[in-house]
């Protein structure tokens, strides 16, 4: 055989073993269909804070969950987290100077720094014999003499003394049936405080020996509970108490409380009516034997209290929140106050409103929505509002605070990027008019806790309809023509809660509630009626549904408990769909050119359609989406977007972030994964370039057939996108191939008709 035929021959052959190899790549790679290439966009900045300390105006410490531990060095304007070595949830921090500092945590956990936290050692204090115990408090009165409160829930209250720096601890006080929250010390005497206020004890010789002080008298007022949870002991004679309080069971007012002996005897403080709060305090500090700071709240927003005359008067100030504050310090003119959600305040001579230092607060995001290309806001637990103005690449955090109050957010409506909606638990609709920077109560607040607004929908300006529950089993529907500024109210329509509302038009728009119920109306929300629901198995026929969007004016759908339903004549009928594994939080629709791109979410899944009448199930990446899902939305390009817990927000959409006005492109190239997937007709493929070259972009189906070319040329550096029309094609997996100098990507997609 010639050198030529044999030439030939080794080429066929090449040839065949590199399309079989492609071949068996494709046959593998598509046995199931990929995970989305999904990144995270937003997460919360910081953890949750129980507790801060500030050894100067610029050095402090703030500690909370999972081990968490973060400094500051200018004065709580920045922060970086420090190795603890724990993972238990610290609950108190003391430094006797700036190197030596101790936190306190849950499993009896104590973690020592003496070079300022470069270091932390982490030891279990073996001497509190209950395993499940916490340290609840700290503080040493030199390097060798300190004290820590332990105690579990609603037992085992117990102090302990060190006289060795904290290597040996010894109990001096120790009642097994009582829970104790919180002690001081100043000099040789010491109180400690409880679950109740029949848990107040006192110490005038440096905590050898304990006395109960008498039970104080509360102003008058009834109380369900009466938990103490902060002290400060400002002189060896003078101190303050604070505790709980309640809105939800009676009105019950925030406990303070006052001692001029050392805490043999305590004095309730009344606050003034125009100043009354209901909310438990968690922390309390004196800065002199005048000024004051309590914070707590949570329910219905922060609360912090100011004094400046020893107590006698407390004033609420405005603190825009909607989360428990649990700690608060001083140094000088500064105070920080910390709390859940990764709250922090920084507030300069307790002049004006509280600086939030946090970026984006931590919060369940119920509601995600997208106004514009570039604009969408999301919102949820604790009043938080997360906004976007650069198409979701980065996003800052804020609380809705109207009329002094941050409730949970339950629903969002945005008409265009400066007028939006919130529907708010205890009632409450929000308005904004600035894009979110401020808000006006427009439909007032009540101290019932079952009462709540969990929908709004506005088709205009002025034209809008909030659904909710008046209380537990009655529905409600507040009705507007001019903005918020008066309402028509009809309940009792279906007689169990409405969880969602939408329009397809001015004139046709439907509420979904529990039990299967939802009501339509067919002229703005002026009237609504009951509608019929078909079709559902037996065993879903009482599901709670959860949310509704709309395709166009007559197509509807709705999801919640493991069932999707659809309507075709704008919600007055509707029949069952489809069943999910789950229960489905939210769904959403966009039109992108002739297609329909739709999504829903559930706890641990991502459902896509584009006809809403048949859901593939998205392979979401754990890897990266790794909790519980609460919202969803589809951008203007049809990419999906959903939010979770701790203010994650996630996409699968490809990197086009713009920073200090500069476009950032990628250092290789990115094949971003199809959207929507599955798709019927046309899909939508992006790609990003790190320079300027030649692209070749291919698709193939599984046995490795050139189905077409989609780009095949000169490109620019950055983010490009091309649409793929699969009509003419069988349904089933197709391979697109992008290829730019010697790189090679390659994602799938799924073509169903």
């Amino acid at each position: 055989m010639s050198c030529n035929s044999l030439m030939l021959n080794f080429q066929k052959w090449r040839f065949m073993m590199k399309r079989w190899s492609f071949v068996i790549f494709l046959i593998l790679v598509a046995a199931s269909l990929q995970a989305q290439t999904w990144r995270q966009v937003a997460t919360a900045t910081y953890p949750y804070f129980a507790d801060v300390f500030l050894v100067d105006t610029l050095r402090g410490w703030a500690v909370g969950s999972g081990g968490a531990i973060y400094a500051t060095n200018d004065g709580g304007i920045t922060w970086v987290p420090q190795a603890s070595g724990t993972t238990a949830d610290l609950k108190k921090v003391f430094f006797l100077n700036a190197n030596v500092g101790f936190v306190g945590g849950y499993s009896r956990t104590l973690v020592k720094t003496a070079d300022g936290g470069m270091t932390w050692q982490p030891t279990t204090v073996v001497e509190i014999p209950e395993t499940g115990a916490s340290i609840r408090g700290i503080q040493f009165t030199n390097a060798l003499t300190g004290f820590l409160l332990s105690s579990e829930s609603g037992k085992n209250g117990r102090v302990l003394k060190t006289v060795d720096g904290g290597n040996t601890w010894t109990t001096v006080h120790y009642v097994a049936n009582e829970e104790f929250n919180a002690f001081s010390f100043n000099g040789s005497n010491g109180v400690v405080v409880g679950s109740s206020a029949a848990v107040l004890y006192y110490t005038t010789d440096g905590g050898q020996t304990w006395t109960k002080a008498p039970t104080p008298s509360l102003g008058g007022f009834t109380y369900t509970r009466s938990d103490i949870r902060a002290v400060h002991l400002f002189t060896p004679l003078v101190g303050y108490a604070v505790g709980w309080g309640s809105s939800a069971a009676g009105l019950q007012p925030s406990i303070l409380l006052k001692t001029t002996n050392g805490g043999a005897s305590w004095v309730y403080m009344t606050q003034d009516s125009a100043d009354r709060t209901y909310d438990n305090l968690y922390a309390v500090v004196f800065k002199d034997t005048l000024t004051g700071v309590a914070a707590g709240g949570g329910t219905r927003g922060s609360v912090v209290l100011t004094t400046t005359d020893g107590g006698v008067h407390w004033h609420r100030a405005n603190v825009p929140s909607g989360v428990a504050l649990y700690g608060v310090h001083y140094s000088k003119s500064l105070f920080l106050i910390v709390g859940s959600s990764g709250t922090i305040f920084r507030w300069l001579n307790l002049s004006g409103t509280p600086n939030l230092v946090t970026k984006i607060p931590g919060s369940t995001l119920y509601a995600l929505r997208f106004v514009s290309a570039k604009v969408a806001y999301a919102a949820g637990y604790g009043g938080v509002i997360l906004k976007t103005t650069n198409g979701g690449e980065t996003w800052s955090g804020k609380y809705l605070y109207a009329n002094g109050l941050s409730p949970n957010i339950q629903d969002i409506y945005f008409v265009d990027e400066r007028n939006g909606y919130a529907a708010c638990s205890y009632r409450m609709v929000a308005k904004t008019t600035d894009g979110g920077e401020s808000w006006q109560m427009v439909l007032p607040d009540t101290v019932s806790a079952t009462t709540a607004s969990y929908g709004v929908y506005f088709t205009d300006n002025q034209n809008g309809t909030v659904v909710g529950q008046l209380k537990s089993g009655t529905d409600i529907i507040y009705h507007t023509t001019n903005g918020g500024q008066t309402w028509t109210i009809r309940t009792g329509v279906v007689n169990k809660a409405l969880r969602a509302v939408a329009f397809g038009n001015a004139l046709k728009g439907a509420a979904v509630g529990d039990g299967l119920k939802i009501v339509y109306t067919s002229n703005g929300g002026s009237t609504w009626s009951a509608s019929s629901v078909s079709g559902v198995p037996g065993s879903l026929a009482s599901s709670n549904l959860r949310d509704i969007a709309y395709l166009d004016s007559s197509t509807a759908v709705a999801v919640g408990n493991k069932i999707v339903l659809r309507s075709n004549d704008g919600g007055a009928s509707w029949t069952f769909v489809d069943s999910a594994a789950e229960q489905l939080n939210r769904v959403s629709f966009r039109r992108i050119g002739a297609n329909l791109v739709g999504c829903a979410v559930g706890n641990k899944s991502l459902l896509s359609t584009t006809n809403g009448a048949s859901w593939t199930p998205y392979l979401l990446d754990t890897s990266i989406v790794n909790q519980s899902l609460y919202s969803c939305a589809v951008d203007y390009s049809g990419y999906p977007w959903i939010a979770g817990s701790n203010s994650s927000i996630y996409t699968s959409a490809p990197v086009t972030s713009v920073r200090d006005g500069h476009a950032t492109f990628p250092q290789e190239i990115y094949l971003a994964s199809n959207y929507p997937n599955p798709f019927n007709p046309a899909t939508k493929i992006r790609y990003a370039l790190p320079t300027a070259g030649r692209v070749v972009l291919n698709v193939y189906d599984l046995l490795g057939r050139h189905v077409c070319n989609l780009v095949n040329g000169f490109n620019s550096q950055g983010v490009h996108e091309v649409v793929f029309d699969g009509r003419g094609l069988p349904s089933g997996v197709y391979i697109y191939e992008l290829r730019f100098g010697n790189a090679v990507a390659r994602n799938k997609m799924l073509l169903l008709k």
